[in-house]
């Protein structure tokens, strides 16, 4: 570890700089994520301890830097998000958060994340993680399949009562079925079921979308069936 102290006596004010040699080790509970190359700035003005701290964590094959403006008596918290032109496996950030938290099913397929802001508070392990995906999630559902677009993902650790650690994650996108486009959600850990809720959907087009249209052909559904408006779907899709 290198520190160099700059202080004035008289005003009573000192800056320290500072670069620390080994890595610090965060432990997430199902993994650890290891913050490197940390440096960092420590003031004291009037009793006031402001401080700066820069860091870099391998999330998959990137690299993020995280850094934390410190105020004293409050949690040392780093935040960061990815560069531009940078992108991140889905799967690999899951893991490498997550690891052997939660069972994460092989099925999801490993988009690419083009957005991504992370926030780490090393004294707890909490961390929040939110992300979106530019392509879409296929889902072989009914004749020629479902997709969920404008994918997002949102992983959290939390510390409630008692120092209870809990850790969450939700994937969520845009689904169209029949013409009617309502967000849902694949929550883990849990059943892996996308979930939504939609307003209003007619039976027609329903059947159409998931069946194809040799159903009415194959089915003689009465005209009045197919008509009926159901309101406040609630929608559930096992990939």
């Amino acid at each position: 570890t290198t520190l160099r102290v700059v202080s004035e006596p008289k005003a009573k004010t000192y800056r320290a700089n500072f670069v620390l040699s080994n890595d610090w080790a965060v432990d997430l509970g199902g993994s650890t994520l290891a913050l490197t190359s940390v440096d960092g700035t420590i003031d004291s003005n009037d009793g006031e301890v402001p401080a700066q701290f820069k860091g870099t964590v391998a999330v998959g094959n990137t690299a993020l830097v995280l850094s934390s403006n410190y105020v004293t008596d409050q949690p040392l918290t780093f935040t960061g998000k990815l560069g531009v032109g940078q992108q991140l496996s889905m799967t690999a950030v899951v893991d490498d958060l997550m690891g052997s938290a939660v069972d994460f099913p092989s099925e999801v397929p490993d988009l690419s994340l083009t957005t991504l802001a992370l926030t780490v508070t090393p004294k707890t392990g909490e961390f929040s993680l939110r992300a979106d995906a530019m392509d879409p999630w296929d889902i072989p559902v009914g004749v020629t399949g479902l997709q969920l677009d404008d994918i997002s993902l949102d992983l959290n650790r939390t510390v409630g009562k008692k120092g209870k650690k809990t850790v969450s994650g939700v994937i969520g996108g845009e689904l169209d079925v029949a013409g009617a486009s309502f967000r849902s959600e694949y929550a883990f850990p849990g059943d892996f079921v996308i979930k939504g809720n939609v307003p209003s959907l007619k039976l027609s087009p329903v059947l159409q979308d998931l069946c194809g249209g040799g159903i009415f052909r194959d089915m003689p559904i009465p005209s009045s069936i197919l008509a009926v408006d159901f309101s406040n779907i609630s929608v559930t899709v096992d990939p």
